[in-house]
């Protein structure tokens, strides 16, 4: 039998299932993804139609049917571990073709900048004689060895 742990009152469980539920709420706010559908209104200017009826109605004019998003389709799916060790190469392949939506936000967050940093390369820190470089390197050490303890 697991022990169940509380915190304020609520069970690790059901801060671990809040916390997941708001992760995904954002994960599908950032890449697009929508939610299940809301209900109709029964306040609907409709008259005189059954609420059920107008709804099925409705839903058949949809193109895409109500069913898991790209995140649960995500978070049900099981890759082998050999496919899922390159992160950049799985969205680029695997994960463009089957969840496009969170291809987009893992290209967003696993870009990597075009440009890098201006060198700092001048005469200056060209001409540094090897004694230089020996002391600054000692120093360095000692600096480090100081910082351990």
């Amino acid at each position: 039998m697991m022990k169940s742990y509380e915190l304020y009152g609520l069970t690790v469980e059901l801060i671990l299932n809040n916390f997941r539920s708001q992760a995904c709420e954002r994960i599908r706010a950032l890449c697009g993804i929508r939610t299940q559908r809301e209900p109709l209104s029964r306040d609907s200017s409709c008259e005189g139609e059954p609420h059920r009826k107008r709804r099925l109605f409705l839903n058949s004019l949809e193109d895409d049917p109500v069913g898991d998003d790209e995140l649960e389709c995500y978070l049900r799916s099981q890759y082998p571990a050999q496919q899922t060790r390159d992160v950049v190469s799985f969205w680029s392949t695997v994960g463009q073709a089957q969840f496009p939506s969170l291809a987009s936000l893992a290209r967003r967050i696993l870009s990597v900048p075009a440009l890098a940093p201006k060198t700092t390369f001048d005469e200056r820190h060209a001409s540094v004689q090897p004694e230089q470089l020996h002391t600054f390197l000692m120093l360095r050490s000692m600096f480090d060895t100081e910082r351990e303890e």
